[in-house]
């Protein structure tokens, strides 16, 4: 069914200090709008809205169109992927020290090719949430806050080998 947001609750992060989310497939009603990550330190009772996000995501389009979005201090992170009317979302994001309290959370996104109308069109890049916390949840929503209607959603753990 539809939902307007994904919570992953139980990310096991003091078992882990690599996460992986995989998003296959993602569409929601709107038109044109953004893939957005929140992390949450109460197990996702509420998610973190300051302004500790700080990110950089380039963008290149086959139409020659080419760019990126950045920002030092917001309220998410975004621009993990796009969609418009006529293509879904499809990202691989890597979450880093979600666990440790003592450091700050960091991601790292790929977001492969994907056909935008007539154009294709590749995100990548990366973020800090510049808080020292443990991130016990997180929260993937689009950025014109409509539902998802279709997709596969999946967090792995990375196990550390020594």
């Amino acid at each position: 069914s539809a939902v307007a947001q994904i919570d992953f609750t139980s990310l096991k992060e003091s078992r882990y200090s690599a996460h992986m989310i995989q998003l296959n497939r993602f569409s929601s009603v709107t038109g044109t709008n953004y893939l957005n990550l929140r992390l949450s330190n109460d197990g996702g009772s509420s998610f973190e809205a300051g302004t500790g996000y700080q990110y950089a995501m380039r963008y290149l389009g086959a139409n020659g169109v080419n760019g990126e979005s950045k920002s030092t201090g917001t309220d998410r992170f975004t621009i993990l992927a796009h969609k418009d009317a006529t293509n879904i979302y499809q990202t691989t994001i890597y979450l880093y020290n979600l666990g440790d309290s003592g450091k700050y959370s960091y991601i790292t996104n790929a977001s492969p090719l994907g056909v935008d109308g007539s154009y294709a069109w590749c995100y990548f890049g990366g973020g800090c949430y510049d808080v020292a916390e443990t991130i016990n949840a997180l929260r993937i929503f689009n950025s014109a806050g409509s539902n998802f209607t279709q997709g596969t959603a999946t967090l792995f753990g990375i196990k550390d080998i020594t």
